[in-house]
């Protein structure tokens, strides 16, 4: 099998160099057969690649697509466009909306799977540049985004800047027509070489295309030139691939409906050739297009301005410009459309476009079942591959070398409906010339062969081998199984195989080894990291630690055995020396406290045993011979302490303990400016102290240097009563306890004080306000219910009835400030009523008052008598001279202050005068009288005739007198 690859590679690498020099290799070896669940060596073959691109379920764009609606957005208009970009982990989606208004560029945000329904913003429209724009790309610099748009009713390509972050706001600029526009279509950008180039379609009569270098930045002020399209009319969709060291693209014409191919044989620097594709005629009013190429072939598909979509299918080649095409039809979804949008998710491909008809995003999908336990790579070696699904699976790997040439190779399996059996195996031991041991694992337990390869040259066919290995190294282990169905399986697992450890140790170099002083044994064994050993220290055979390194303190002044143990699964060295004097010495030992920057620290000896005197080394150039000494540490750190205790025997113990001094606080505070400095407003103090690298300020102690105020809070606020200065101190305190204290003069400046006089707040009236506050005042400011005034004395009428709130902010000279605010009452409007009596000339008539305000009592009464007097009682008389008709007026005073008047126009006439005539005037009794009424000015009348009977008659009456 091994002499059979390595032919075919020579073969293939003969024909490649022959065909195609400049075309990196691709070639790999996959078994064309397999089972369920069987995994699969990928073994890669590929020559001068420097990148690959594997997809182990290639091929899905030769089934028809799945078209549904994703979501319904009246944003999508004249959409002509759409492209779909990831950033990071999150897909995103812009259009362009090319009508005159609004011109608006659209986004999208479908999360982390084009699957999702996706957000929609509109961002309108970057600095009222887009002015009918047709298509756009997208484009990544220096991990700053981009859109080249082609902006079509101006005649000019647009330079959209993102930023970082495509949910910036982009900052639109115009790059002008650049000489060689004329009604800019569609546009395509590729780099290569370094270069960034644009492609963009001119859709007039010319049939012309731009080409657009930047060189190495999109920043760059561009190189132009064009090219013709024989043919062409209308050219609108662009799109180019590329196919080993040669470019190549499509072109649609949209007004004579058909598809150019370019053809770019010099480079794409140079004009290419041009032609029409021939082998698929039945394009109509095609508008976009996309090249991509999937599972080894390169397909283009085509939209129509009315919906219908096309596939072309040019196999393995492109530039044979041969092929097959099919008209997918308009998929169920609208006869209007122009965008169309392919993107590869993994090994899925997503085609997305906009039916204008319902301004819907519609998305397309193409269904398949792979099954593969890896859907992509961008390993050179993959490594084993399985599927859970049985039928043909096509494996398709693109490389692409330094020069950015591309080579594609497709490999078909045919897994069947066979279930492979499961294996794994395990391992023990990894000592090299030591056996090794492995144990398949299997499950199904229908396996008929075992099949291992060591990797060393070396295999077995038993189940459960031992191996060893001769030299140190990493094995990838493969075993292959064979089950009783026929279906095999293959396990790789890398196995770390390694000398064994060769064990050394130094002990302690020094004259006398004493008791209760802790040395250092130090590890020398040499060894492989990739599986360090486990240790194991032994003294006088007992284990006393599994660290690498040991530090030990001998307890007695017996000989020591000391033993040191290095073992890997599979092997163990041992190592024993020995130690045959040991003195007695001090115990050392010491405690402390305190552990603050400038503050005293206390050392307490606890030493035991036999000692003539004392050493401390505190770490910081300060030294002490005292027993229990103390030392200010001017710096924070951790600081190493040792004690020496001198021995009686000679020897010299120490003990080292390590000290951790934190920092004091650089406390400082900071005092807000007038108004927030000011007597009888809360004073603002703010705590401005840093946190210290190596701890966190926890409390606060504040004295505001007028005898009695404090606080314990951060940022606190403090009320002083009277402007002066005051000597202010913050003491801040860390978590560890360490303070330091400042002390700041502080200034309160003195207050003005808001006050205000109004005249009565009637309804409708104006009311006029006075400022009388105090101080030197700068400013005011008043807020008569939603009215503000910056005048001295405002006049505001209240136009309706209830409480009304008026404030006056006052603003002295000195920044301070001061506020009053008043409820006024405006009470409901009354109106006032008078009635009289009497109303004859030279007669007191009598005036009453009607008037009846319980909310708001009447306190005064003014009546005016047409101006011929006055009073100010109720009820009120007053007699005219003249008989006419007479203006009276009354005007009532409430309670508020409020007066309300009302007028009327009073009749006085004369008073009556009585008369009459009698005939007879005398007779003898009964006398039979006629009494005739000749009063004047009456309108009622009595009759008294000193008898039982009267009358009320107005004008002739007789009466029978019958007495004398």
């Amino acid at each position: 099998m091994a002499c059979f690859r390595f032919l075919l590679l020579m073969i293939c690498l003969t024909g490649i160099f022959t065909a195609k020099s400049q075309c990196p290799l691709t070639e790999f070896f996959v078994s064309e057969t397999a089972c369920i669940n069987e995994r699969i060596l990928v073994d890669n073959i590929s020559q001068e690649a420097v990148d690959y691109e594997w997809d182990f379920c290639s091929g899905e764009l030769v089934n028809n697509p799945l078209a549904v609606p994703v979501l319904t957005n009246s944003l999508l208009f004249r959409t002509r466009s759409l492209r779909v970009i990831k950033q990071a982990d999150g897909w995103y989606g812009f259009a362009i909306d090319q009508a005159s208004s609004p011109n608006r560029l659209i986004r999208f945000f479908f999360g982390t799977s084009l699957s999702n329904t996706p957000t929609v913003v509109d961002l309108g429209n970057p600095g009222g540049l887009l002015n009918g724009a047709y298509d756009f790309r997208m484009h990544m610099e220096n991990n700053n985004w981009y859109a080249l748009v082609a902006n079509t009713a101006s005649n000019s390509l647009l330079r959209l800047s993102f930023g970082t972050d495509l949910n910036n706001m982009p900052v639109g600029q115009s790059m002008g027509s650049l000489g060689v526009l004329n009604t800019p279509n569609s546009i395509y950008l590729l780099s290569t070489g370094g270069s960034l180039f644009a492609f963009v379609t001119n859709g007039g009569s010319s049939a012309e295309i731009a080409r657009i270098e930047f060189g190495n930045s999109i920043e760059n002020t561009p190189s132009v030139s064009t090219f013709s399209v024989s043919g062409g009319a209308g050219l609108r969709g662009i799109s180019i691939t590329r196919e080993c060291d040669r470019w190549f693209g499509l072109v649609t014409s949209y007004n004579n409906g058909k598809v150019f191919w370019l053809d770019f044989t010099g480079g794409i620097h140079q004009s290419p050739q041009t032609g029409e594709i021939s082998f698929f005629t039945g394009f109509n009013f095609p508008a976009s297009l996309s090249v991509v190429h999937d599972g080894g072939e390169y397909f283009a598909f085509v939209q129509s301005a009315l919906g219908t979509q096309y596939r072309l299918n040019f196999g393995t080649s492109i530039i044979d410009k041969s092929g097959t095409g099919v008209s997918l039809g308009n998929l169920g979804i609208s006869n209007e459309n122009f965008a169309l949008e392919m993107v590869k998710s993994d090994t899925d491909w997503f085609l997305f476009t906009i039916d204008l008809t319902n301004r819907r995003l519609i998305r397309e999908t193409f269904l398949s079942s792979c099954g593969a336990s890896l859907l992509v790579s961008s390993d050179r070696h993959p490594g084993l591959i399985d599927y859970q699904t049985s039928g043909s699976k096509k494996i398709s790997l693109a490389v692409k070398d330094i020069a950015g040439n591309v080579s594609v190779t497709t490999r078909n399996v045919v897994v069947s409906s066979d279930q492979a059996p499961d294996i794994s195996f395990n391992s023990q031991n990894n000592c090299v010339n030591h056996a090794i041991n492995f144990a398949a694992q299997n499950v199904s337990g229908n396996l008929v062969s075992y099949q291992w390869d060591f990797k060393d040259s070396n295999t077995s066919n038993q189940a459960n081998p031992s191996h060893v290995f001769t030299s140190a190294s990493e094995y990838l282990v493969q075993l292959e199984v064979l089950a009783a169905n026929g279906c095999k399986n293959i396990y790789q697992n890398e196995v770390t195989v390694i000398n064994q450890p060769l064990v050394d140790f130094a002990i302690p170099e020094v004259t006398p080894v004493c008791t209760n002083q802790p040395y250092a044994f130090t590890n020398l064994t040499i060894f492989d990291s990739r599986i360090p050993p486990i240790w194991e220290w032994r003294v006088n055979g007992t284990v006393v630690s599994s660290n690498q390194q040991l530090q030990y303190l001998f307890t007695n002044s017996s000989s020591q055995s000391i033993q040191l143990a290095a073992s890997i699964p599979g092997c163990e060295s041992i190592l024993i020396k020995n130690i045959p004097v040991i003195t007695e010495g001090p115990l050392v030992n010491f405690s402390s406290s305190g552990q603050c920057q400038d503050a005293p620290v206390t050392f307490t000896n606890e030493t035991t045993g036999a000692v003539n005197g004392y050493s401390w080394d505190f770490g910081d150039g300060q030294n002490s011979t005292n027993e229990d000494p103390q030392n200010n540490y001017g710096s924070p750190g951790t600081f190493n302490v040792t004690l020496t205790a001198f021995g009686s025997s000679g020897c010299n113990n120490t003990r080292t303990k390590p000290v951790t001094i934190y920092s004091k606080p650089l406390t400082n505070f900071s005092v807000a400016l007038p108004p927030f400095s000011c007597s009888g407003t809360p004073t603002q103090f703010t705590d401005i102290t840093p946190n210290p690298f190596d701890s966190n300020l926890a409390s606060w102690q504040w004295n505001f240097g007028d005898g009695s105020g404090s606080s314990t809070t951060r940022n606190p606020q403090y009320t002083y009563q009277n402007a002066s200065d005051y000597s202010v101190s913050l003491t801040a305190i860390t978590n560890f306890g360490c303070s330091s204290t400042i002390q700041k003069p502080v200034t309160i400046s003195p207050s003005p004080v808001a006050s205000f006089t109004n005249s009565p707040p009637c309804l409708g009236v104006p009311v006029s306000f006075t400022n009388t506050s105090t101080g030197s005042l700068q400013s005011q400011q008043w807020q008569i219910e939603s009215t503000f005034y910056t005048v001295s004395s405002p006049v505001h009428a209240f136009l309706t009835s209830g409480n009304k709130s008026v404030t006056l902010n006052v603003s002295a000279t000195n920044g301070c400030i001061s506020s009053i605010n008043k409820t006024l009452v405006v009470p409901n409007t009354i109106s006032p009523d008078f009635s009289f009596t009497r109303n004859c000339i030279n007669q007191q008539t009598e005036f009453a008052s009607n008037t009846v305000n319980p909310a708001d009592p009447i306190t005064g009464y003014a009546w005016n008598f047409a101006g011929l007097g006055s009073g100010n009682a109720n009820p009120q008389a007053f007699s005219f001279a003249s008989i006419g008709n007479f203006n009276v007026s009354l005007a009532v005073t409430t309670q508020t202050g409020c007066t309300y008047s009302v007028a009327k126009n009073v009749t006085i006439i004369n008073a009556p005068q009585a008369n009459f005539t009698a005939t007879p005037l005398s007779g003898p009794p009964p006398l039979q009288v006629q009494f005739t009424n000749t009063s004047v000015n009456a309108t009622n009348y009595t009759w008294a005739f000193n008898a039982p009977t009267n009358s009320t008659t107005a004008t002739v009456f007789h009466h029978l007198f019958l007495m004398i």
